[in-house]
């Protein structure tokens, strides 16, 4: 890009300079944006409200003490439960049971007792519920392609609910219906305890990562091992071919580098010799019978450490291959305790899994608990629901859908087509090093400019 003082003006010339390439970005996008806002099908989105109040509590006639009455406030447990069951299978069920008996939905098709099933569970997963802050308001939503049915989905799924409510707080409907829920999540915390066994079975230990710590400390010190057999294997190969080298050379060696009482007394005794041939030639000729002597105690003494060395060396190859051989063994050892902390690991990362939907059964588990002992109690007193609800807002036929809504998609896609469009104009005239006005070579190659030939010329 130009560096220059005058921001404006080369932004300008820039964006007339590629003024090609920003307008077909923009014009390639906001099609893009368009076809979407019109041709992309519509989902819809229909909602709904439910008011959750506390009643007030109620003196019985045959009481005789003065209890002073109060209002139960509807705490947030509360709430999750009054949405847990607006969104429970049973009350979905119920509600499509009656949209097809009454032909408003899901009419004249024959269903299996597993499609309707299926059916009901994918109506109830598209259900969402969220509590607004610091009310008693928990609002109801319904998503579909099919505005008019999801109107009459979710009309239906409340209006189940109010009835499924009046039969579940009647004291003993109330009771069934929460021993039913104890049952269910009782069932599934003992599913999820199998569940728990079987991968520590398959895992073969209790502590997956107790093990893992264990095997990775095993690993260290196996890894270590390795090391150290390594590095004596390279130091005895060396010292081997070393032998191996002055054996087959020709000469008198003493092998004095060698730590072995054996070789060191043959190497000082053949060194002895030497000596006393190297005093007797002062005396004698070389081929006399006491030279010849002398030289045939030190061949036969020299034959004689050569073999003592070829031995010696034979324990260090010996040596060396027992060193291959715990090598070997410790890299199986190393690749084992690997493989198995992978397979400890998959399973502890399955363990907590197992664990974290444990602890939502078992917090749904205690709560609906609760709620049964409430009802018990309730169904042998005179008390009756302590809670009341209202629905604040009937499901409604929205007027148009929540996505794609053309006032957005299409201005939005202009903008980002504009926007994309320069980006992609600055980048090509950021990465064009040529010269494009008569100023550029005076300024850039310290050239006069003599004339300028127009582009379309």
């Amino acid at each position: 890009m130009i560096k220059t003082e005058d921001y404006m003006r080369e932004f300008v010339l820039i964006f007339f300079s590629q003024q090609r390439v920003i307008i077909w970005t923009t014009v390639a996008v906001f099609a893009l944006s368009a076809a979407v806002a019109m041709f992309w099908p519509p989902t819809y989105m229909v909602e709904g409200s439910v008011l959750v109040k506390g009643k007030r509590s109620m003196r019985s006639p045959e009481s005789l003490e003065n209890v002073q009455l109060r209002t139960v406030l509807v705490d947030k447990e509360d709430l999750n439960s009054e949405a847990e069951i607006l969104t429970s299978l049973d009350v979905v069920r119920l509600a499509l049971d009656n949209l097809r008996q009454e032909g408003q939905a899901y009419a004249g098709r024959d269903f299996s007792e597993e499609q309707i099933q299926a059916l009901a569970g994918s109506i109830r997963d598209g259900i969402k519920t969220v509590i607004l802050p610091n009310s008693n308001i928990i609002e109801v939503k319904l998503y579909g392609k099919d505005a008019g049915l999801a109107q009459a989905v979710l009309n239906e799924v409340m209006a189940s609910y109010v009835r499924r409510r009046r039969d579940v707080f009647n004291p003993k409907g109330m009771e069934e219906f929460f021993a039913g829920q104890v049952g269910q999540f009782d069932k599934g915390l003992q599913e999820e305890e199998r569940r728990l066994l079987s991968l520590a079975e398959k895992s073969g230990s209790a502590d997956a990562q107790q093990e893992i710590t264990n095997n990775l400390t095993l690993k260290m010190e196996l890894e270590r091992q390795l090391y150290a057999a390594r590095s004596e294997w390279t130091d005895r190969r060396k010292f081997a071919d070393h032998i191996s080298n002055i054996l087959t050379s020709d000469g008198i060696q003493f092998f004095s580098f060698i730590d072995n009482l054996s070789i060191i007394h043959l190497g000082d005794q053949l060194q002895q010799l030497v000596v006393e041939r190297g005093q007797a030639l002062r005396v004698y000729h070389p081929e006399s019978r006491q030279v010849a002597r002398i030289d045939e105690q030190i061949e036969n003494l020299n034959a004689t450490l050569k073999n003592e060395v070829r031995t010696y060396k034979e324990g260090i190859e010996s040596r060396i291959r027992v060193l291959e051989d715990v090598a070997t063994t410790l890299e199986q050892d190393i690749a084992n305790l690997e493989s198995k902390n992978l397979r400890l690991y998959e399973g502890h990362v399955a363990h907590q899994r197992v664990q974290r939907e444990m602890a939502l059964r078992s917090q749904s588990f205690e709560t609906f608990s609760q709620r049964l002992q409430e009802a018990r109690i309730g169904s042998g007193t005179e008390a009756t629901n302590l809670f009341s609800i209202s629905i604040l807002s009937w499901p409604k036929t929205p007027a148009s859908p929540i996505f794609p809504q053309a006032n957005k998609v299409i201005p939005l896609g202009l903008l980002a087509g504009f926007i994309t469009g320069c980006c992609l104009g600055f980048l090509r005239e950021y990465f064009d090093h040529t010269f494009k006005r008569p100023e550029d070579a005076e300024r850039y190659a310290a050239l006069p400019a003599l004339f300028s030939i127009p582009l379309d010329q």
